[in-house]
């Protein structure tokens, strides 16, 4: 079975466990929190360390995340360290986020421009992508400042991205004239 497979299993134990709980929300935010120190070099390379017993990893994991955690999520990560699935620990978290905006009609989308946008020229963006029918109606929008763009915007959403920079248009340009 592959690891999304695995992981997505995890989650939505973990998401059905909080559903009935009624912590969906509160358990999100302390997925995101084991995800985020689940990025730093010492922390993963401890969770994927073979010589590390699982038993010492659930200690460490206990002291590490102490007061932190609610006993949902404690209880939910040490069982995934007892089977000896913690080097999934980022696949299970990212999993677990795709199936708390899929609970709460969420889409998550990046809007990159060269300068900031004024918020209608941002509501305009955000209608067109919702009358497009491919998210959520709720988006969850973060926007970014990339001076390399030149102008216009850069949207993407899930695996999908919409280049309408000026940068973009120019490369666009120059390779259609190479082919011709």
């Amino acid at each position: 079975m592959s690891i999304s497979k695995i992981a997505a299993r995890y989650a939505t134990s973990l998401m059905e466990l909080s559903r009935e709980s009624n912590t969906v929300d509160v358990v999100y935010g302390e997925v995101m929190y084991v995800a985020a120190v689940s990025q730093h070099s010492e922390f993963a390379n401890l969770l994927k360390s073979p010589i590390v017993h699982s038993s010492k990893k659930v200690v460490i994991f206990s002291e590490i995340f102490s007061g932190k955690l609610g006993e949902l999520s404690q209880s939910f990560f040490k069982l995934v360290i007892k089977k000896g699935r913690e080097s999934l620990f980022t696949a299970i978290c990212a999993a677990f986020e795709e199936q708390y905006h899929a609970y709460k009609e969420q889409s998550p989308i990046t809007i990159y421009s060269a300068s900031e946008l004024e918020s209608s020229s941002l509501k305009e963006i955000e209608g067109k992508i919702l009358a497009l029918g491919i998210t959520r109606q709720n988006l969850i929008v973060t926007t970014k400042i990339d001076s390399s763009l030149l102008g216009g915007f850069i949207v993407e959403a899930g695996d999908v991205r919409w280049d309408h920079s000026l940068s973009g248009k120019l490369e666009r340009m120059r390779k259609h004239l190479i082919k011709n």
